[in-house]
């Protein structure tokens, strides 16, 4: 686990669009109308691992400006996935999405889906889509690791873990706080008082002493 300049300031997420989870990692999924169903079925997966994923059938509400909501969660989102199905880099939209999220210098991450990554993300790996599940833990082990996300990424799941609301929940997320790979002083003290600050982290069987062993290491 790599600490980094303590100096740092949290850094700033909002406006906080509806659409996006407060306080989790905002992840755009961009995807043909073919992949709607797909899409939502990723972004529903993607939750337990303190992600927000924008699906723009879902998310967009039928009374807005659709284009303008779509500009608003790429202005907004930390970084972005395209599924690469066959005739993606038809559509008229999503050639356009990527272009939006790589032009930002934000993270983008192919998902091999009958279909190679071309053009600008070609440079990038791609993860071929098998299931939802271990799509998203194959996504999640990506964010928590590059270095243009993971920062945003541990305190998203920081963030998660203070709201747990079971015991069970609690032990599960703080699984998750053990593959946080950027810690500052902040990230440390919110880890430390999350025991005072929430009965399900204090009253779960052996998670305190679990809490304050990882604290000892950073």
């Amino acid at each position: 686990m790599a600490i980094h300049d303590h100096s740092k300031i949290v850094p700033k997420i909002d406006p906080y669009p509806k659409f996006w989870t407060k306080e989790y990692f905002r992840l755009f999924i961009s995807h043909l109308s073919i992949d709607k169903i797909l899409a939502q079925k990723i972004k529903d997966s993607l939750s337990y691992y303190a992600i927000s994923g924008f699906v723009a059938h879902s998310d967009i509400e039928p009374t807005k400006e659709w284009v303008l909501e779509i500009e608003l969660a790429l202005n907004t989102c930390d970084s972005g996935i395209a599924i690469m199905s066959p005739k993606f880099h038809e559509s008229k939209w999503t050639d356009q999405e990527i272009g939006a999220i790589i032009g930002q210098e934000k993270l983008i991450i192919p998902i091999r889906n009958g279909l190679d990554p071309y053009g600008f993300i070609g440079k990038y790996q791609a993860i071929t889509y098998s299931n939802e599940n271990k799509l998203s833990e194959e996504i999640f082990n990506i964010l928590v690791k590059h270095e243009k996300t993971k920062m945003r990424m541990a305190y998203a799941i920081m963030s998660m873990f203070e709201a747990s609301g079971s015991y069970r929940g609690a032990k599960i997320n703080l699984e998750l706080v053990k593959k946080i790979e950027y810690w500052d002083d902040i990230l440390i003290k919110r880890l430390e008082t999350s025991i005072d600050n929430n009965s399900k982290i204090e009253g779960s069987f052996g998670l305190p002493e679990s809490i304050n062993y990882l604290v000892s290491k950073l």
